[in-house]
């Protein structure tokens, strides 16, 4: 039986990356089979920028949004619709940068 699957690693992020303090923590999460979502919980409300890049550096995935205070869960993308191999989202917020990877693989179980 064929199971899709995406391994994610480094699921949580040392919020020292972020000097202001106002996101406590970053964790991305699978939804369902193939969604992906980050989950964070900032100190006040802002704007902010998620990105997915492959490994090339092109970005495959992009979106503004507001920062609520307290627990934000930001939607992603299906993982089905890229390529397998290792991707690096970006969360940017006042003018800082907080990173984590995650694998993309498509085999069988």
């Amino acid at each position: 039986m064929k199971i899709f699957f995406t391994i994610l690693y480094s699921l949580v992020i040392n919020v020292a990356a972020f000097a202001d303090n106002n996101i406590d923590s970053l964790k991305i999460k699978t939804v369902g089979k193939s969604s992906i979502e980050a989950v964070f919980t900032a100190k006040q409300v802002a704007s902010a920028k998620i990105t997915i890049s492959n490994q090339t550096g092109k970005i495959v995935f992009a979106q503004n949004f507001k920062i609520i205070k307290g627990i934000n869960k930001v939607a992603l993308l299906d993982t089905k619709t890229i390529d397998e191999g290792t991707y690096v989202i970006s969360l940017e917020y006042g003018g800082k940068k907080m990173k984590a990877k995650f694998v993309n693989f498509k085999g069988e179980i």
